[in-house]
């Protein structure tokens, strides 16, 4: 698995922890692995997802390319295929996974779903001296340190000493 999302994980500057529990994670699921090869046995993409019945879905996990064929959108491709494979197989949705951050995803969504997180970090933590930050890079302003959203209560977690992300 590290092999086939290697480039990827670079690319994305991923570090070695996320992957570390990510490879954890899906040690014991079921997964599904499209290989994409040209006429002469090129390996054009690899695109790992995982199968989750329990929720009708497949969850797109990464697509690693060819950077020979990037004019000819082999993420696109590979998002195709997939589902192809879970209609093929009785899958009713393809998760993309966030999708914000990937302009092509649109491409594909029906149905939108909000994730959400929870930052607990208190005022003095280093996390906001660093702009680049999960507090400020995927975070709303205001969202930091809020348990409730929309019309709920916000319930400040300041007092504690240790910063939780989720």
């Amino acid at each position: 698995m590290l092999e086939m999302g290697g480039r990827h994980f670079k690319k994305c500057e991923i570090e070695v922890g996320e992957i570390e529990g990510f490879l954890d994670y899906v040690r014991s699921l079921d997964v599904l692995i499209i290989r994409c090869f040209d006429a002469i046995g090129e390996l054009v993409f690899v695109d790992v997802s995982i199968l989750m019945p329990k929720y009708d879905q497949i969850y797109g996990s990464f697509c690693q390319w060819n950077e020979t064929y990037r004019n000819r959108s082999p993420g696109i491709y590979a998002c195709l295929a997939v589902c192809e494979w879970g209609r093929d197989n009785g899958f009713g949705y393809y998760n993309l996974g966030p999708v914000g951050d990937y302009a092509y995803k649109d491409l594909f969504v029906t149905d939108f779903q909000p994730i959400y997180a929870i930052a607990l970090v208190p005022p003095q933590h280093a996390l906001w001296n660093d702009p680049t930050s999960p507090l400020f890079t995927d975070f709303p302003a205001g969202t930091v340190n809020r348990l409730f959203r929309g019309d709920s209560e916000a319930l400040s977690m300041t007092a504690f000493g240790h910063a939780f992300v989720a």
